[in-house]
């Protein structure tokens, strides 16, 4: 049980780590003037195994809450909205949001994260005790 409750904080930093790197693809497509939105995701998808696969096509993220799912369905919308300055000004901004936002679970999964594990060890071994 432990080890669940660390998964889903292990998922929620991978989910960040996957979205900072789509933005950095995004960036590197568009400065080639390639912002056709359907294109950049299964062309990013196809090189990768990701997370967020579901999230890029606008499905909610079950180990994100709604803010987090409403700002990446946002970003994902505002592709290709824009002339490309303001395409690059809006990955680069939701590219720092990712980025803190990553910071944010990096340190949940540093404390709760093996907090959790732990427990579920603790836990465990006990009832072994007290079954025996």
């Amino acid at each position: 049980m432990g080890w669940q409750f660390q998964k889903y904080y292990k998922n929620r930093t991978k989910i960040y780590s996957d979205l900072i790197e789509f933005c950095v693809y995004c960036k590197n497509q568009i400065s080639f003037l390639n912002n056709d939105k359907q294109n950049l995701i299964s062309s990013f998808l196809s090189k990768r195994e990701s997370l967020i696969s579901e999230t890029l096509y606008g499905k909610n993220q079950r180990n994100l809450n709604e803010e987090e799912n409403g700002e990446i369905i946002q970003f994902i919308n505002n592709i290709g909205k824009f002339d490309v300055e303001g395409e690059l000004q809006n990955i680069e901004y939701y590219s720092s949001l990712f980025m803190l936002k990553k910071e944010k679970c990096q340190k949940e999964e540093s404390t709760i994260g093996v907090m959790c594990l732990k427990l579920g060890w603790l836990l465990g071994l006990l009832l072994c005790i007290v079954l025996y």
